[in-house]
């Protein structure tokens, strides 16, 4: 009984039911702006953000610091050091606020704002009968990925997408999310759920997006941009565990809400028994970095990462 009034205090209550209305608010004035409004006030947000938070600036320099001196000189952005802080804020700003907007667009109108790439390495590889796993950055629009099933329809992919993520400590905005990701065909899948939830799926022949770039406290060690980090345990454990396929993704901006979502193998279905966990997490590891690589100013570097 202790224990239910505990979680009944932590995740309901009148101050949770007020974050869930104002996000809900929110999110639905922001998905009916025209997009280049919501790009512009997303930079706006972005901007102020850089302006008032001196500790997440250098947040933002310290993990910029490392990435350049990893970054051969043909790699490396023209723009100083200040310059690319003040950048990730404002993209990210413009990324998130889009996102929003991207997703409750018909898919005529998606496809004129974003170009997709390697569709058809995707319907190739889904004939193995494995399913396959999306190893995503925080970069770009991710938000919109959930609205992206129609538009694998187009290209002859059957697949469900379905995606990993962290509950929120708000039963009311948990359970508002929930179906707001996926009313477009996405299947939230909880850590709460549980491993075997995800492995059905990718049994079933779905897609499975794992975000794998966020710092983790526990996993294998591998390199990324030139430091030993702590590689996101799951896509190696999915891999292992069913044969699926790992396909590296990169979403980035090109220009003023211009975006491309862009798909390359990682690790296929022959390779899964033969490689290691040090192994698979390298190459996930280095796949991020790729991913990363083609627009370091998306990435999402508001958190410590090295």
């Amino acid at each position: 009984m202790i224990r239910n009034l505990t979680n009944e205090r932590r995740y309901r209550g009148f101050s949770k039911y007020l974050q869930y209305l104002l996000a809900r608010g929110l999110i639905s004035v922001l998905q009916w702006v025209p997009l280049p409004v919501a790009y512009r006030l997303g930079q706006a947000f972005g901007w102020l953000f850089w302006k008032l938070d001196l500790r997440r600036r250098e947040v933002v320099r310290a993990n910029l610091e490392v990435i350049n001196d990893s970054l051969s000189e043909a790699e490396r952005s023209k723009l100083t050091i200040d310059q690319q802080v003040r950048s990730v804020f404002v993209r990210n700003g413009a990324n998130l606020i889009s996102g929003f907007r991207l997703l409750s667009m018909p898919v005529e109108r998606q496809l004129r704002h974003i170009k997709f790439e390697g569709m058809e390495l995707l319907k190739q590889t889904l004939k193995e009968g494995k399913g396959a796993i999306f190893l995503l950055a925080h970069m770009g629009p991710w938000e919109c990925t959930s609205a992206m099933m129609p538009i694998l329809e187009r290209h002859g992919i059957k697949a469900q997408i379905g995606a990993i993520y962290r509950p929120f400590n708000n039963d009311y905005l948990e359970i508002w999310y929930r179906k707001f990701r996926q009313r477009k065909g996405m299947r939230m899948i909880s850590r709460r759920d549980g491993f075997h939830k995800a492995v059905g799926h990718l049994r079933s022949g779905g897609l499975l997006a794992i975000l794998g770039d966020q710092k983790m406290r526990e996993g294998q060690e591998s390199t990324f941009f030139g430091r030993q980090v702590k590689a996101n345990p799951l896509p190696s454990v999915f891999h292992r565990s069913n044969g699926a396929p790992i396909i590296g993704v990169s979403f980035y901006q090109v220009g003023a809400y211009q975006w491309i979502f862009s798909l390359r193998p990682c690790l296929g279905v022959d390779e899964c028994r033969k490689q290691t966990r040090v192994f698979i997490a390298e190459i996930c590891n280095q796949s991020i970095e790729t991913s990363m690589k083609k627009s370091i100013l998306d990435g999402f570097w508001l958190t410590p990462r090295f």
